[in-house]
């Protein structure tokens, strides 16, 4: 894997990559679910790819707060963005921890 540009943190750059991965785990079972139709009784099979969009959203959201500009010329709507944020990041967790057990998420700071 080519190392991360130095201006990101090498952990901030993995989990990009994981974001991308589980988005692209998802699109390919959304394209095979259009090509094939169902599987067995279930839309989908494995990945599940609300979990795995799950995933890359929570990963997407972290990333994009942890790297927000926090100078004091950023625009006032910047706050609410990032609680708006961090309130996506949330519920992306909640679902992941309540609803798909076998997907685990690295410990992140909290939302």
């Amino acid at each position: 894997m080519t190392p991360a540009p130095a201006n990101i943190d090498p952990q901030i750059a993995t989990s990009a990559i994981l974001a991308a991965e589980a988005a692209t785990e998802a699109t390919v079972e959304l394209l095979r679910f259009r090509r094939e139709g169902m599987h067995c009784n279930f839309p989908f099979g494995d990945p599940e790819p609300v979990a795995r969009l799950a995933e890359a959203l929570l990963r997407t959201a972290r990333i994009e707060r942890d790297l927000f500009p926090g100078d004091i010329d950023s625009p006032p709507y910047a706050a609410d963005y990032l609680i708006a944020l961090n309130q996506l990041a949330g519920a992306c967790s909640n679902f992941l921890e309540d609803q798909c057990s076998l997907t685990i998420i690295d410990a992140e700071a909290p939302e």
